[in-house]
């Protein structure tokens, strides 16, 4: 992977960035955690490869990844946040990915990009991407984020545990891109409009635009029991719980590490 664009991309726009690449490794996101062990100090920090073996995402479910065909990476970001705003984090990340992916195809009308509660990126309603949000030091004002992600970009055969609905970029379009650019308008938009992260109602308004969940009747389950539950979803609050209209017609509201579901 060629990292030039990069690094002259986020240079032209005075983004203080510290690239790491790896040909292989086992996560990018475990390598944050390898390097911030060393280094507690440690920001600004993006670590990408080319194969990631051991990926992982929410409830520890495999991320499966062809070497040299998707994006893997991980940013290192410190964020002054309180405990309640830790969430706003991954709808940040999740929604410039969104917003990303929708600016590079806007002219392609087949390409219909969507977010799904709490983390993940739909492309023609099959699962593109994901985000894992890991914290260190939760408890400090200052907090460091690992946010990984990993984009489905020119995989066209995916590993038989896989869901059957999940995609890639060239699938749905036939055509194959180059994932340091996708990364790199990435980066360029999450540092751009990171003073959305001090504004959690602008930021949940801007999310909900990028999806299509409310009203739709929807299969969740507990993480604590996994028994599976059906609910309409009524809206996401402002601090990112789901709030889900049950059966019974009580009105209750979860977080991302509570349950998780399908639409």
């Amino acid at each position: 992977m060629n990292t030039d664009l990069l690094n002259s991309e986020i240079l032209k726009a005075g983004i203080s960035l510290n690239v790491i690449y790896y040909e292989e490794t086992e996560s990018t996101n475990l390598s944050a955690k390898n390097i911030l062990a060393e280094n507690p100090s440690a920001d600004n920090t993006l670590i990408l490869t080319s194969h990631q073996t051991h990926g992982k995402g929410r409830f520890d479910r495999k991320w499966y990844s062809e070497p040299g065909a998707n994006l893997t990476f991980t940013l290192i970001k410190k964020l002054r946040l309180s405990i309640d705003e830790i969430q706003l984090v991954n709808f940040y990340s999740s929604y410039i990915l969104c917003t990303t992916l929708r600016n590079i195809f806007i002219e392609n009308r087949n390409m219909n990009f969507m977010l799904k509660w709490p983390n993940d990126l739909l492309l023609n309603d099959k699962k593109l991407s994901g985000i894992l949000l890991e914290i260190k030091n939760p408890e400090f004002p200052v907090k460091t984020f690992i946010i990984g992600c990993g984009v489905n970009v020119n995989q066209t055969v995916f590993d038989k545990s896989i869901p059957q609905n999940t995609t890639s970029l060239k699938s749905e379009s036939g055509i194959i891109y180059e994932p340091v650019k996708i990364l790199t308008s990435f980066i360029m938009n999450f540092f751009g409009m990171i003073k959305l992260l001090n504004d959690g109602k602008q930021l949940i308004s801007k999310w909900k635009s990028c999806t299509d969940i409310n009203g739709k009747k929807i299969i969740f389950r507990k993480f604590a029991d996994d028994i599976p539950e059906t609910a309409v979803v009524e809206d996401v609050n402002p601090d990112g719980a789901l709030c889900l209209r049950k059966e019974n017609g009580i009105l209750k509201k979860y977080y991302s590490g509570e349950i998780t579901l399908s639409v």
